[in-house]
C-alpha cells in the first residue's frame, strides 16, 4: 500500500490570464484610475478629532492579525484600510467606534475578494463581542453610502504581476519575492505615512524593497542598486526621486517595527497565557495622547489645509514682534484664516496692540492656506519631484487632491470683495488693508508709524494720528504665505494694482517671509466700477531683525 501525502492550495485560482498580464493597455488605466480611490486629505487634523494616529495604527495591527489567523487573501487587508481611510477623511468618528469601523471595512473587502467571506458573527468575535452583529450590518450601510458605493478600489497588489512580469528576474526566486512584497504592503497598510501614497509607488517600492532585502546573486546588473530603482520607475512612470525616498521609507519602517517587536518580547510576561495576550491586543478602548508642537516650516514640510500645527518657540517670538510693529495701529477689523498657526498670529498681534486689544478677530475659511492634497505631510522636495515628472513648474503644479492656483485665486477674489462691500455699507471710501502672512520674535516698540520710510503721503508717528482720522476703516488680515502670493498676483494682474517703484519682479513673485507684512491702501467709492490700490510696501520684515534665526 503507497500512502501519498501532498499539501495544495484549498482554494481553486484561476490561471494567470496572458490577455490581462501581458497589455500594456491595463496597466496603463490603472495607474490612470488609482489616484480616484485615494484619501483626499491628512484627516487626523482637518476632520477628525477625537482619533490620533497612534489609534489608527493599533486598529490597523489588529484588522492585520484577523486577516492572518483567518488566512484571508492578501488584497483584503489593504483594501480594507483603504476603505477606513477614505471614510475617516469625511466622516468625523468617535474613538470608540473605530474597531467597529474595521471590522466593516474588512467585511466589505472580504466580500468583494474573498471565495468564502468573514462573517459578521465571526468579526464580532474578534471584537470580543463588543459589538453585535445588527450593529455591524447596519455601519455597513453606512460606509457604503460614505464611499458612494466606489468599493473596487485600486491597490498595490494590481502592480504586482505587471512589475514581475517586466524584470529579469530568477524564476526560482518569484514565489519568495512575491511573498515578500506582500509583506512589506501590508507593512506600509498599517501606517498612515503611507495613505496618501498611491498605490502604484507603494507596489514598486515594495517590489524593490523585496529584491533589495533578498540580494539576488544571478549576475543581473539591472537588479542592483539605482539601475533597479531606475528600471521600476520606468515599469509605473513614477519619479526616479520619490520611488528611491518610497523605498527607503518602506526600509525604515521594516527596521522599525523588526525593533519593536524585539522589544516586546523581552519585556513580555512569559507567565501570561496566549489567550491573556490575544485579549489584550484587541482595542476596545484607547486612551487620549497630547501630542507636542512641531516646526513643519522649518523642516520644509507642506502643511497646506490638512496638517494644522500650532506655532513654535520660534514662531510665537515672530508673531509677538509683528505685534510690537504693529502696536500704534488702530484697527478697525481683524480677519484671520481659521487654521491654528493663523489664529494664534492674529491673537499675538492683536494682543499688543494698544488701541485694540480686545477686537473681536473674525475667522474666515476663505482666507485658509492653499490645499496641496497628497503632497501634505510631505517635504517640499516631494512636491517638486511630483512636478517634475508632470513635466511642470512646481509653483503652478496641482498634486492630487489639491487647488488649482484659480481656485486659490477665486477664494481670495471672493474674499477681497466681501472686504469692499463691508466697507461700503458703511458708507466708508477708503480703506487701508493690512496683510500679515503666518508666523512669529521681540522688538522693541517703534515710536513711529512703520511704514513711514515707505509711503510718500501724511507722516505716520504716534503723535501725529492725522493719517488714521483720514483712514475711515483699517483692517488686519492674517493669511499663509502661497495664498498671499496669489491674492497678491490678483491685485496686480486684474485690478492694476500701483507697485512701489524699487520693488523688483522677483520680490513681486516671492512667499512673504514669516509674519511678512504688506500694506496696502485702497480706494472705493459708491460709483466705482474698480477699487483703486496702491502697494505701500510688500513683505516687510524689518522687525524680525532681532529674532532668533529659524522658521515656524
Amino acid at each position: 500500500m503507497e500512502l501519498l501525502c501532498c499539501e495544495v492550495d484549498h482554494m481553486r485560482r484561476a490561471l494567470p490570464d496572458p490577455n490581462l498580464l501581458y497589455d500594456d493597455r491595463v496597466l496603463h488605466n490603472l495607474l490612470t484610475v488609482e489616484e480616484r480611490y485615494l484619501p483626499q486629505c491628512s484627516y487626523f487634523k482637518c476632520v477628525q478629532k477625537d482619533i490620533q494616529p497612534f489609534m489608527r495604527r493599533m486598529v490597523a495591527t489588529w484588522m492585520l492579525e484577523v486577516c492572518e489567523e483567518q488566512k484571508c487573501e492578501e488584497e483584503v487587508f489593504p483594501l480594507a484600510m483603504n476603505y477606513l481611510d477614505r471614510f475617516l477623511a469625511v466622516v468625523p468618528t468617535r474613538k470608540c467606534h473605530l474597531q467597529l469601523l474595521g471590522a466593516v471595512c474588512m467585511f466589505l473587502a472580504s466580500k468583494l475578494k474573498e471565495t468564502i467571506p468573514l462573517t459578521a458573527e465571526k468579526l464580532c468575535i474578534y471584537t470580543d463581542n463588543s459589538i453585535k452583529p445588527q450593529e455591524l450590518l447596519e455601519w455597513e450601510l453606512v460606509v457604503l453610502g460614505k464611499l458612494k458605493w466606489n468599493i473596487a478600489a485600486v491597490t498595490p497588489h494590481d502592480f504586482i504581476e505587471h512589475i514581475l512580469r517586466k524584470l529579469p528576474l530568477p524564476k526560482d526566486k518569484l514565489l519568495l519575492i512575491r511573498k515578500h512584497a506582500q509583506t512589506f504592503i501590508a507593512l506600509c497598510a498599517t501606517d498612515f505615512n503611507f495613505a496618501m501614497y498611491p498605490p502604484s509607488m507603494i507596489a514598486t517600492g515594495s517590489v524593490g524593497a523585496a529584491i533589495c532585502g533578498l540580494q539576488l546573486d544571478d549576475g543581473e546588473r539591472s537588479l542592483f542598486g539605482d539601475s533597479l530603482t531606475e528600471l521600476l520607475a520606468k515599469i509605473t512612470n513614477t519619479d526616479v526621486d520619490c520611488l528611491k525616498a518610497c523605498q527607503e521609507q518602506i526600509e525604515s519602517v521594516l527596521v522599525s517595527n523588526l525593533r519593536q517587536v524585539r522589544q516586546q518580547q523581552q519585556q513580555s510576561n512569559p507567565s501570561k497565557t496566549v489567550d491573556e495576550l490575544d485579549q489584550a491586543s484587541t482595542p476596545t478602548d484607547v486612551r487620549d495622547i497630547n501630542l507636542g508642537e512641531t516646526r513643519y516650516n522649518k523642516d520644509k514640510i507642506l502643511q497646506g489645509q490638512g496638517i494644522d500645527e500650532p506655532l513654535s518657540a520660534t514662531g510665537f517670538r515672530q508673531a509677538d514682534a509683528a505685534g510690537m510693529f504693529l502696536s500704534n495701529m488702530k484697527f478697525t477689523h481683524v480677519f484671520s484664516s481659521d487654521l491654528l498657526r493663523a489664529k494664534q498670529t492674529a491673537a499675538a498681534i492683536t494682543g499688543k496692540n494698544k488701541f485694540c486689544k480686545d477686537i473681536l478677530i473674525k475667522y474666515d475659511a476663505r482666507l485658509r492656506e492653499r490645499k496641496y492634497g497628497v503632497a501634505e505631510g510631505k517635504p517640499l522636495s516631494d512636491l517638486k519631484a511630483m512636478a517634475k515628472a508632470a513635466r511642470q513648474q512646481c509653483p503652478s503644479f496641482t498634486p492630487s487632491g489639491g487647488e488649482t492656483l484659480d481656485e486659490v485665486r477665486a477664494r481670495a477674489k471672493d474674499f477681497f470683495e466681501f472686504l469692499c462691500q463691508l466697507t461700503l455699507e458703511e458708507s466708508q471710501k477708503e480703506v487701508v488693508l493690512d496683510t500679515a502672512g503666518n508666523g512669529l520674535e521681540t522688538l522693541e516698540e517703534k515710536s513711529v508709524f512703520p511704514w513711514t520710510n515707505h509711503y510718500n503721503g501724511p507722516e505716520f508717528n504716534s503723535d501725529n494720528d492725522k493719517a488714521t482720522k483720514m483712514l475711515d476703516v483699517n483692517i488686519l488680515v492674517v493669511s499663509h504665505g502661497a495664498y498671499m502670493r496669489n491674492w497678491i498676483h490678483y491685485f496686480v494682474s486684474e485690478l492694476e494694482c500701483t507697485l512701489p517703484t524699487t520693488l523688483t519682479k522677483s520680490q513681486l513673485s516671492s512667499v512673504s517671509p514669516n509674519t511678512g507684512v504688506s500694506h496696502f491702501i485702497i480706494k472705493l467709492g459708491n460709483g466705482n466700477i474698480k477699487p483703486e490700490i496702491s502697494c505701500v510696501c510688500l513683505n516687510q520684515d524689518v522687525h524680525l531683525v532681532n529674532v532668533d534665526s529659524g522658521n515656524v
